[in-house]
């Protein structure tokens, strides 16, 4: 019964059994109470956060850790493709940006459903700046032409 209680534990949190975490929400009753497991000699303790499947899923399930590292990914992959896009033509660009950042931001999109836009702004940005590279428009133009002229 241990293993089945770790081997779910690990599964649902995405954390092998060294890590020993144990994913809770933010419950009141639960958050002034000690929500630590024993299963056998282990001690499975509760964390603010969890990754599974790629996901970071925090305890308030706001999801502002996710997008934040679904951001900067982003951006770090769109300054290296600024390197080389003078010499790519726009089809080339556009794939590149389908590639390397589309596909992040799609990646289990419907937990971004009724999150608000204040959270989802840092994936917009993303989103404009996509855009502009692979249009060519500076950093003050609007990108609203260009998003319907992709779409």
């Amino acid at each position: 019964m241990a293993d089945f209680v770790l081997n779910f534990v690990a599964m649902a949190t995405g954390v092998g059994r060294s890590r020993n975490c144990l994913a809770s929400l933010n419950l009141d009753r639960i958050a002034t109470a000690d929500v630590s497991v024993r299963v056998g000699d282990t001690v499975i303790q509760p964390c603010d956060r969890v990754r599974d499947l790629g996901v970071i899923l925090d305890s308030s399930l706001s999801m502002r850790h996710h997008i934040a590292k679904v951001t900067s990914t982003c951006l770090f992959h769109l300054r290296r493709l600024r390197k080389i896009g003078h010499i790519l033509d726009k089809n080339s660009r556009c794939r590149l940006v389908c590639a390397f950042i589309r596909t992040r931001i799609d990646y289990c999109n419907a937990l971004y459903a009724e999150l608000p836009d204040s959270t989802l702004a840092p994936l917009q940005r993303v989103l404009h700046a996509a855009v502009r590279f692979v249009v060519g428009l500076r950093a003050r133009d609007h990108v609203t032409g260009a998003l319907i002229e992709l779409h």
